[in-house]
């Protein structure tokens, strides 16, 4: 009868007599079952139970004699019944249903889920009973449901960060399709192969390759580049990582459509695996190369035209020292050229014109003007020669003069005419050459009749004479300007009538463009013929660059972000800009005429303004900081300037007071200051504030001989809160630590946070150990009280470790102080923390042996005396060796053997542990390798992982070497600790992924030791726990730890984990954990850990014990 009172009717005969001679017994069925964990159970075809093993009375709660009364309707559950009765009927018909799932009640009415088979037994081919094998999977459906849901969360997480980045990767595309030029990622690591991981569209208009092919191929782009150039190139790319410093170079690329120059931007930066990746651009420089090709040539034909030219041509800076002259200048002066260089020229010119020539010379380029001087040349052999010296201001694109450029022509000659002709052309010469206008006069057909000399200088002519007889087109005008000047020309000529005073452009000979003011009128002879034109123009550039300049001038002062105010000689204001209106909420109405003292926000004293004063009627201009006043009344900061604008006499005419308001960035400077200087967190004195403050102390006890003592903590086991409760939690409790540091500080001493959870205070005048130790006690008395946190209801405690150092015994700079107070404050630790501890020459002593031993394990890799010994790790069950686990050794050659509880935290603190774990794996899996090959089978090796290995365990490419070697992942378990599990970072969770993903198996060393948080055994994907030697060492005399190594291997077995016992060295020991159900054993009772070749003596042996 079933649990609802419905007595099923079996398809079969129920009432049918079962022999017994074909049914066992009772206790042959327990003997032969009831040593198994899984549930068996035998029913007859009415539902009774004629049989069922102890862990199938265990699991459903049951009693012997209770299941004698029940049947199966009693246990399957009740939303199973219809199917139960389907499902006999079936079994009885002699179908084979396979593998099933079905609810089982239990006694006490929980529902639990078992897998397992069902026969039929029917001896004679008479159904006699169904038998079944089941096994809980209550926990497994458990977990599946809730995989299942983590499976859906994770896919909806997908897709919508899927869309986010979509979303993102196009802003990022039009960004950089914005960008001129081409934006780009290029890549060298560690090996110092390059890649170019990212390369914009803008690529293919620089180059004509696409930007998919130069990420393809990075080598596309330097194959382009030019044979010359590429060496120049890759220094600048080898300096740039080196150095680590920005990458700006030029050039040149040969593409499809012609040889072009790029130029390149780029920042570097030093990934953690050694990677270089540069990301900048690429832009076109080719019109910039183009352009500086042209100068070099224009630069040559200059040299060249100097050199052939039939007169002499003279180069001056803008000091008017000569710089070059040209051959035929020393042929005409008689003096080389490094004689004539600076004011060497002087020297050729006659001794009675010397004088007056230097200071028309001086006085040009005094002024910049214009240089054209008649005067004698006189050689050394005293010959004598008319020379006509010539020379106008070389300008840059600014109108700045750069130097000088003249020219000096032999006119001996013309001066025996010109006295022939003086007294008859005499007034006219003096009025047309000293006139400062250009004058020409042309005939009908226009062609030069004459010139004055200016002119003949804009045209390219050494003198006037040159130009009788040329035409426009045969000077130095463009054809443009010739053509403009021959119509000009026409029309006056053909109309009679003049062109006055219109302005136009001009190139002259020097290649400078002039403003000119031209005028034109017919030229008539005596019988009033128009015989030609007569023309007239003056260069007006500087009134035009000056009149440009007042309204740029103009312009600046309107829109200038900067106030402007202009005070008269008697500092009165007569002019402000709208930016002062802006900034200090004054009108000109409001200001003009007035004192500017009428803004003084008193903040300043009468000695600050007169010495403003005092500094601006010495030096002319006074700049620094000043509060002032707005109209408001309200007081803002400004950074003025003040110069003063002098007449020609000296005397002041006026002073212009330029200034910005600086108010933010004062209050953003003093926040910064505070930021550089201050723990945001606690508001203590950081780091960099605590050394100067320690450096200004200890001068002040130079100087009043006076002492001073240094307390350095460090807060215990505070990194367990961070880990345990969170950084919020731990930021709150630093701030509650400070408060309570503080307390104990008199208002002189000074505490300050150095970092993390390491604070220091400097107690001024204090050199004796009592009152150091006072306050030393005091702080730790403090910190030891409860620490009670926001929105947790549990009391959390911390202690301290201090170190005490006292000025000067103890140190006499800073690094010596700090150093040392770090020393006695890890000696403190040392002693079991929660205690102070002052420093001693011993603790020195200690630090320079650590320093010492941390050197000799350096050499200790390249010397080969790392060595890795292997400790078998056996099967219970077969008691056969199947694993063993790889234990460094190191053999110093004159300290002997060294403990790696003092040398591995060494490896660790320097780093080196990264080196000596890769050379730890490489020599297990070359040994796994040739035990496969020798034996026929794998030993799987497990390897120790320190937290720091685990960090960078990618860089490793274990798995490659894996695969090189043929060797499965599951060759390889990797112990790690406890506490590496308790960071869950993404990091530890990424790697411990990517292992299990690769059939690398993962144990938890020492497991028992630490926190032993049951959430993480759940969460990661754990193989083994590995039960530390203390639980193990005490398993005989200690029921308690018996009872936790039973537990913690039924707890492992339920969820699928496997364990290893550590530290096995009894047989009582060994059969206790066999009892427990122990997978696996090490310890001395099998080996202690042995070299490699005693390792492989000892898996010989085992084959020689098998096979005998």
């Amino acid at each position: 009868m079933n649990s609802d009172g419905f007595v099923p009717k079996d398809p079969l005969d129920c009432d049918a007599a079962i022999p017994a001679s074909i049914v066992l017994s009772e206790q042959q069925l327990r003997e032969l079952f009831d040593d198994t964990k899984d549930l068996i159970q035998s029913v007859a075809p009415d539902g009774r139970l004629l049989f069922v093993n102890r862990a199938w009375r265990e699991a459903l709660g049951y009693t012997a004699g209770e299941v004698a009364t029940l049947t199966i309707f009693n246990i399957v559950h009740p939303s199973h019944h219809v199917q139960c009765q389907e499902f006999i009927r079936r079994i009885m018909a002699g179908e084979n249903a396979g593998l099933i799932e079905v609810p089982f009640q239990t006694k006490d009415g929980q529902t639990m889920m078992v897998e397992g088979n069902v026969s039929l037994y029917a001896p004679d081919g008479q159904p006699v009973a169904t038998r079944g094998i089941f096994r809980n999977i209550t926990g497994r459906k458990a977990a599946e449901a809730e995989s299942l849901a983590l499976k859906q969360n994770l896919e909806h997480t997908v897709i919508q960060r899927t869309a986010e980045l979509q979303a993102s990767e196009k802003r990022f595309r039009n960004l950089v399709a914005s960008i001129p030029g081409a934006v780009y990622e290029f890549c060298v690591d560690a090996a110092g192969c390059r890649s170019l991981p990212f390369m914009s569209e803008g690529i293919e208009n620089l180059i004509g390759r696409t930007s998919a092919e130069c990420m393809v191929d990075v080598e596309i782009l330097f194959q382009m580049i030019p044979s010359h150039a590429v060496p120049a190139l890759e220094k600048s790319i080898h300096d740039s990582m080196e150095k680590l410093t920005p990458w700006f170079y030029e050039f040149p690329v040969q593409t499809p459509k012609g040889m072009k120059w790029l130029h390149g931007y780029s920042i570097p930066q030093r990934e953690a695996d050694g990677n270089t990746r540069w990301h900048g651009v690429l832009v076109d420089a080719t019109p910039q190369k183009q352009m500086e090709t042209a100068l070099r040539e224009n630069e040559q034909l200059f040299r060249s035209l100097t050199e052939a030219a039939s007169v002499g041509i003279f180069r001056t800076d803008a000091a008017g020292k000569y710089l070059y002259v040209n051959e035929r200048w020393c042929h005409m002066t008689g003096l080389d050229a490094i004689a004539a260089a600076g004011y060497g020229w002087i020297a050729a010119i006659h001794p009675e014109d010397r004088e007056r020539v230097i200071a028309e010379w001086n006085e040009i380029v005094q002024w910049q003007q214009p240089f054209m001087c008649e005067y004698r040349s006189q050689t050394k052999e005293q010959t004598t020669s008319w020379i006509l010296g010539q020379a106008q201001a070389e300008r840059d694109q600014n109108g700045t003069v750069q130097g000088f450029v003249g020219t000096i022509t032999d006119i001996s000659d013309l001066k025996m005419k010109e006295v022939e002709l003086a007294e008859s052309r005499n007034l006219l010469k003096t009025i047309v050459d000293t006139v400062p206008a250009r004058i020409f006069w042309k005939d009908k057909q226009s062609c030069y009749l004459g010139c004055n000399p200016i002119f003949a200088r804009d045209a390219g002519m050494t003198s006037p004479q040159e130009i009788i007889g040329k035409v426009d087109y045969d000077l130095s005008w463009t054809k443009d300007q010739a053509d403009h000047y021959r119509n000009d020309d026409k029309r006056v000529i053909s109309s009679g009538t003049s062109m006055l005073y219109y302005e136009e452009a001009l190139n002259n000979a020097a290649g400078e463009t002039l403003w000119i003011e031209t005028s034109k009128v017919p030229l008539l002879s005596t019988r009033k013929e128009i015989i030609g034109v007569l023309g007239i123009y003056q260069d007006i550039s500087k009134q035009k660059q000056a009149s440009d300049s007042m309204r740029l001038a103009a312009a600046i002062y309107q829109s200038s972000n900067e106030a402007i105010m202009v005070m008269d000689e008697n500092n009165r204001i007569i002019q402000v800009n709208p930016a002062f209106t802006r900034m200090t909420g004054y009108e000109i109405a409001d200001v003009l005429g007035k004192d500017p003292a009428m803004f003084r926000s008193n903040r300043h004293d009468e000695a600050f303004y007169q010495e403003m004063k005092c500094k601006l009627l010495n030096e002319g201009h006074w700049q620094g900081e000043i509060w002032d006043l707005r109209k408001d009344g309200s007081i803002y900061a400004k950074w003025l300037n003040i110069s003063v604008i002098r007449h020609l006499s000296g005397d002041v005419h006026y002073y212009v007071s330029q200034f910005s308001d600086i108010t933010e960035k004062k209050k953003k400077d003093e926040i910064i200051l505070f930021q550089a200087n201050y723990d945001p967190l606690t508001g203590l004195p950081n780091r960099n504030l605590f050394k100067e403050l320690l450096d200004q102390e200890i001068k002040k006890s130079q100087r009043s001989k006076s002492p001073l003592s240094l307390l350095l903590m460090d807060l215990d086991h505070f990194k367990d809160i961070n880990d345990t409760l969170g950084h919020d939690k731990g930021d709150e409790l630093l701030r509650e630590v400070a408060s309570r540091i503080k307390s104990c500080a008199s208002k002189t001493d000074i505490v300050a946070r150095l970092g993390g959870d390491e604070f220091a205070i400097i107690l001024s005048k204090c050199g004796d150990n009592k009152a150091a130790a006072a306050i030393a006690q005091q702080i730790t008395q403090k910190l030891n009280k409860p620490f009670k946190l926001r929105h947790n209801r549990a009391d959390h405690y911390i202690s301290t470790s201090i170190g005490i150092v006292f000025y000067p015994q103890d140190g006499a700079d800073r690094k010596s102080l700090m150093k040392h107070a770090d020393q006695a404050m890890y000696a403190a630790k040392l002693e079991g923390r929660n205690r102070f501890c002052y420093f001693t020459p011993s603790m020195q002593q200690a630090a320079h042996e650590k320093m010492l031993l941390m050197q000799d394990l350096r050499q200790a890799i390249a010397k080969n005396e790392l060595r890795v010994y292997y400790q078998p790790i056996l099967e219970l069950s077969s008691e056969r060796i199947v694993k063993a686990e790889a234990l460094l050794r190191w053999n110093h050659s004159k300290r002997g053997m060294i403990s790696p509880t003092i040398f591995i935290p060494l490896a660790e603190e320097s780093g080196l542990i990264l080196e000596i774990g890769e050379m730890v794996f490489r020599e297990s899996i070359d040994l796994i390798d040739q035990w496969r090959r020798r034996l026929g089978y794998i030993i799987q090796i497990s390897v120790n992982i320190s937290p720091i290995q685990f960090k960078h365990l990618n860089n490793y490419r274990w798995l490659d070497s894996l695969i090189q070697l043929g060797l499965p992942g599951d060759c390889i378990n990797v112990e790690i600790t406890e506490g590496l599990l308790l960071k869950d970072s993404a990091v530890v969770q990424q790697n411990l992924l990517e292992l299990h993903n690769n059939g690398i198996e993962v144990s938890i060393d020492d497991f028992g030791t630490g926190f032993s948080s049951l959430s993480y055994l759940k969460k990661f994907d754990i193989d083994f726990l590995k039960i530390d030697y203390s639980f193990v060492h005490q398993l005989m005399g200690n029921a308690t730890d018996r009872a936790l190594v039973e537990a913690i291997i039924v707890m492992a077995h339920k969820l699928d984990i496997k364990t290893i016992a550590e530290g096995v060295e009894t047989e009582a020991q060994q059969d206790l954990l066999t009892h427990f159900g122990c997978d696996y054993v090490q310890g001395f009772l099998y080996s202690v850990p042995v070299p490699q070749q005693e390792f492989e003596q000892l898996l010989i042996d085992q084959e020689n014990r098998n096979t005998a």
